[in-house]
């Protein structure tokens, strides 16, 4: 007999997680835009800066809408495998209940 187990519950809980860290990414980009992006002292010649540090940030979003989205996406489906555990072992619990009778 095997000693591995699967715990559904378990899994939506890191689902769960996934989904919340999948949230700090906002809070991330609120620092960024906030922060790491201002411009307010680019004046004279730094002005010309100023269109790089606008492609920074654009760039800085799409990479963190992409892991977002990632993050988000594997917690569907770390979801949809527990659901897959699930109906795997009631349909055992089913046929084994056949036999007992």
């Amino acid at each position: 007999m095997s000693s591995l187990f699967t715990d559904a519950a378990e899994l939506r809980a890191y689902a769960e997680y996934l989904r919340t860290e999948a949230q700090e990414f906002e809070t991330i980009r609120k620092y960024v835009h906030a922060t790491a992006c201002d411009k307010g002292g680019f004046t004279g010649l730094l002005s010309l800066l100023q269109p790089g540090v606008d492609v920074v940030r654009a760039l800085f979003d799409e990479t963190l809408d992409f892991g977002k989205s990632k993050l988000e996406g594997t917690a569907t489906a770390v979801d949809a495998t527990a659901q897959v555990y699930e109906d795997v072992d009631r349909a055992q619990m089913t046929i084994f209940g056949g036999l007992l009778k």
